[in-house]
């Protein structure tokens, strides 16, 4: 077992074994999917990563869905190639952390709202939710994002439908202790995740993640494998963002053509904002397929241009 997946992985075994989860730090939803896996491949590491490999490459080709929907086939193209090469996104999908996870439900969540299958979206966040805590992030991109668009009659779908989801998943141990323990056991979680500021050899501020300052060492060798950001397109969604930002106030844009700003900018900020000292760069991870959606924009703008000229 590698970094995290010393968590994960003996957290699964244990939900198979004693039906508990001792790793109380994030939802449960992703451990009992390493559970099932473990129990369809065995405890070895095909068991352990076949629901990461699996979701990893499928979301290259929700991604390719998503782009085409929101500026067409050339950057659904572009975007999936992107994520595909995608250094950070390529690692995780070969580790059993929950992290990939957390990414391809973002984007089906994604998808669904763009097609306005807003119940079908929401039910999607919620699943992100039970993954980890921070998937509040893209649902408050989401529900914003449905207020610019003039949607509000759905948010509650997206408020209501996370709550009654995170309610089921730990109802395990809402049985065998109270419903007053599980929520303080979710207020010192949250708190945990907002103001831990532990020691580690790896800490990456947000700052760097887009230039790929403090990669994150997966094994120690003489060529250690990195958890690593693209430092050459993630740096440009900031002048990208900021270029559909003003064409989409100008009224240029459509929705759709927006929301991937929404989806980014929710998602990476607010690690600006937070207390928390200890951060990783993999924390960017549900943020590069909003990313690699606007520079594929970008990219093919930028050369429209050029033809023209």
């Amino acid at each position: 077992m590698l970094i995290d997946e010393a968590y994960y992985v003996p957290a699964s075994i244990s939900i198979i074994d004693n039906g508990t989860d001792p790793n109380y730090v994030h939802p449960p939803f992703g451990k009992y999917m390493m559970a099932l896996s473990i129990l369809m491949f065995g405890d070895n590491s095909t068991g352990w990563r076949f629901f990461p490999v699996v979701l990893g490459s499928l979301s290259a080709s929700i991604l390719y869905l998503l782009g085409r929907r929101c500026y067409g086939t050339f950057v659904g193209i572009i975007s999936a190639f992107f994520l595909i090469i995608d250094p950070m996104a390529y690692t995780m999908s070969r580790l059993a952390m929950l992290d990939i996870f957390l990414m391809f439900f973002v984007i089906i969540s994604s998808f669904l709202l763009i097609e306005e299958k807003y119940l079908l979206s929401a039910i999607a966040f919620s699943l992100a939710c039970g993954i980890k805590f921070i998937g509040i992030l893209p649902i408050v991109a989401a529900i914003l994002f449905l207020i610019y668009r003039k949607q509000s009659k759905q948010i509650w779908k997206f408020l209501i439908l996370p709550f009654i989801f995170m309610l089921l998943i730990y109802l395990p141990f809402i049985i065998r202790n109270s419903f007053s323990d599980w929520i303080e056991n979710i207020l010192f979680v949250i708190n945990w995740h907002i103001t831990l500021s532990a020691e580690h050899p790896s800490i990456s501020h947000p700052y760097g993640w887009l230039f790929n300052l403090d990669p994150f060492p997966v094994a120690n060798s003489e060529n250690p494998i990195m958890i690593s950001a693209n430092p050459f397109l993630y740096p440009m969604v900031i002048p990208f963002s900021a270029y559909l930002i003003y064409t989409g106030y100008k009224g240029k844009l459509n929705y759709n053509q927006i929301y991937p700003v929404f989806w980014f900018l929710l998602t990476y900020i607010p690690f600006f904002l937070l207390p928390r000292e200890t951060q990783y760069i993999f924390y960017l991870l549900p943020s590069v397929p909003a990313m690699l959606l606007i520079v594929s924009y970008g990219i093919l703008q930028v050369f429209l241009k050029l033809l023209e000229e």
